[in-house]
């Protein structure tokens, strides 16, 4: 089996810098979307090689992040403000939904009991570009973390659930 991932320096290095990542108590999920995103952001960054290509056509043509909120019609009013359009389908009650990029869609849905407790990850090419962009529509996000791999700002939904602006950082 060929799988050109990390190299064991690399591997070190990346679990290094984790490790070393401050995580105050409020944020400690912040560190497993880190985790997470980690592994993207190396992987275009030329650390982190992808795997050949597969023999097979891949079944697999979207993802969708839900969202879960207790407000409905706010959360859909914050979220038509970041993201600047109405939502892009709205397929039944209690659920809208915008597309972000080809294939990756967010859906904001109606679950009480479920809302507040959710991430999601979204890939941007500048930061601080984002954070103005959200500034300007009323958005309040966080102070840019810098990872050194990655650039991170985070937003909080009037439901709790966390929006990460990830700006993936080239390494030399």
């Amino acid at each position: 089996m060929n799988i050109d991932l990390l190299t064991i320096c690399e591997k070190r290095e990346a679990l290094r810098r984790v490790e070393t990542m401050k995580r105050p108590a409020d944020r400690v999920g912040q560190f497993l979307v880190l985790s997470a995103v980690m592994s993207v952001a190396l992987g275009c960054a030329g650390t982190l090689k992808p795997p050949a290509a597969p023999q097979v056509p891949s079944n697999l043509v979207s993802v969708v992040s839900v969202l879960p909120v207790a407000d409905h019609a706010v959360a859909v009013k914050w979220y038509k403000k970041w993201i600047g359009r109405a939502p892009d389908v709205m397929p039944m009650d209690g659920v809208a939904e915008w597309q972000l990029a080809p294939g990756a869609w967010i859906q904001v849905a109606l679950d009480a009991n479920a809302a507040g407790r959710s991430t999601v990850v979204v890939g941007v090419r500048d930061v601080e570009a984002q954070r103005s962009a959200c500034a300007t529509a009323g958005i309040a996000v966080g102070a840019v973390s810098d990872y050194g791999f990655v650039r991170i700002a985070e937003a909080i939904d009037p439901a709790g659930n966390k929006v990460l602006f990830v700006q993936e950082v080239p390494q030399r």
